[in-house]
């Protein structure tokens, strides 16, 4: 019987860790995306949010933690805002270089080529210093665990000029993790 109550103390601390991990991050989206909204009306520039606001299991049961910006970009569309484009922004996406302040919610993650979503974003912000990224943080069970995920995000702006991922999984429907050719394997991005 000892050995069932530690058990079940051990999986509601690692549950509290989780949840505690998915509040900080909501909260991180919500200030991340007050500093982009911020930038982007302090030079003139439109903000482009990258990611659905309103996808995703942590957003159904918080609500939503940012706002559609100018234009929201998702592969799968942003349909409740009212400016979207639906895109694979590794791809191209079909907005001008150098005109945009960019918020990235999640995303790089769980995009095939790290590199060209990269090299997108940084065209269309023309420098890193308008990019805001926010990411899964890599030691949560979310980011080891949810399906479909990558990359673990290393580095990001506007903590650091540059992107650092580390590649999980080079198939993200095996079920496994720290598999395949490039698994393990560290991308400087830029």
């Amino acid at each position: 019987m000892g050995w069932l109550s530690t058990l079940s103390k051990a999986a509601a601390l690692l549950a509290a860790a989780e949840l505690g991990a998915g509040l900080g991050r909501a909260a991180e989206r919500r200030e991340r995306y007050a500093l982009a909204r911020a930038e982007a009306d302090r030079l003139g520039r439109a903000l482009v949010v990258v990611g659905d606001p309103d996808s995703g299991a942590w957003t159904r049961w918080l609500g939503r933690a940012y706002e559609c910006g100018d234009v929201c970009i998702d592969l799968h569309g942003c349909p409740k805002c009212p400016s979207q484009i639906e895109a694979d922004i590794t791809k191209g996406i079909d907005l001008p270089s150098n005109s945009s302040v960019v918020f990235v919610a999640c995303v790089l993650e769980y995009v095939d080529d790290i590199q060209a979503a990269w090299r997108e974003i940084l065209r269309v912000a023309g420098d890193a210093s308008r990019v805001f990224v926010v990411r899964v943080h890599p030691w949560t069970l979310t980011a080891h665990f949810f399906p479909g995920a990558k990359w673990l995000i290393t580095e990001h702006p506007p903590e650091s000029p540059r992107l650092v991922a580390k590649r999980i999984s080079s198939d993200p429907r095996d079920g496994s993790r720290l598999a395949g050719p490039m698994a393990g394997v560290e991308v400087y991005v830029g």
